[in-house]
């Protein structure tokens, strides 16, 4: 939603609805903190820099200076809160606080740890094809290890153990490759509006990444649709004999 509120402001001039994007923006970064979701905080942070990196050999010399101050100053802040992750102040800030509980001895990611372990033992059953989709369950139970302190999963929470248990290696092959030609188109469209296409790479390497310790649901796996579609529709959109225009509304 962030990087949506961000490909929007860029296409759309209408002051109103620029305003309209700032605070969905605001308020979706303010409400991700809240919900102190870890996967999805390090896919953010990981897209914006790609972003910004991406941005930076792009932009005036001033916004360097502010791109690499915003990096000190982040790097500054992490440092801080690592090395004060015990006292009151960071323990008392929910993200904070879950953010620096992240180690073996944490509940949720010794699961996350040990259900990886089973999913690959899993995944050596049925390594070209997989179980079939949603079937993810079937090869965990099988392989189930009493540590976990939950009773069942039917994700693997990571993105590239449920395409191997869903569909094996041949699935996982065509679904990065999906990502692969995205990638590509993404980079190419770089040359005609390069912030458009350097939020759309930064949106990908966000899902990715927060994908890795999580699981897809409607509401990231229909928006990610919505995205591949949008990247396909931009290639088309240079190629003559593809060539078809939208209203900016429906861009949008």
């Amino acid at each position: 939603n962030i990087f949506f509120s961000l490909m929007a402001l860029y296409i759309d001039r209408l002051k109103s609805w620029r305003i309209f994007y700032l605070v969905s923006i605001l308020i979706n970064v303010v409400f991700l903190f809240i919900n102190a979701s870890r996967s999805s905080i390090v896919g953010l942070v990981v897209g914006i820099g790609l972003l910004m990196l991406l941005m930076f050999f792009k932009v005036n010399k001033k916004l360097k200076i502010l791109f690499i101050s915003a990096l000190l100053a982040l790097v500054i802040f992490v440092g801080l809160v690592i090395n004060q992750r015990d006292s009151a102040w960071v323990q008392d800030t929910h993200f904070l606080q879950r953010m620096t509980s992240i180690s073996t001895s944490d509940f949720s990611t010794m699961n996350r740890l040990l259900v990886w372990q089973v999913s690959l033992e899993a995944f050596y059953d049925r390594p070209i094809l997989g179980y079939g989709p949603e079937n993810v369950i079937y090869g965990v139970d099988k392989h189930y290890n009493p540590e976990v302190s939950e009773q069942w999963f039917d994700r693997a929470h990571n993105f590239l153990l449920d395409h191997l248990l869903n569909a094996g290696i041949l699935g996982l092959a065509s679904f990065l490759a999906i990502f692969v030609l995205a990638f590509r188109s993404a980079r190419q469209y770089l040359k005609k509006h390069y912030f458009l296409g350097a939020s759309l790479m930064g949106l990908l390497v966000a899902y990715m990444i927060s994908n890795l310790f999580t699981f897809d649901s409607l509401v990231t796996w229909l928006p990610l649709i919505l995205t591949l579609a949008f990247i396909d529709f931009l290639a088309a959109q240079d190629k003559e004999d593809n060539y078809r225009e939208l209203p900016l509304w429906l861009r949008k």
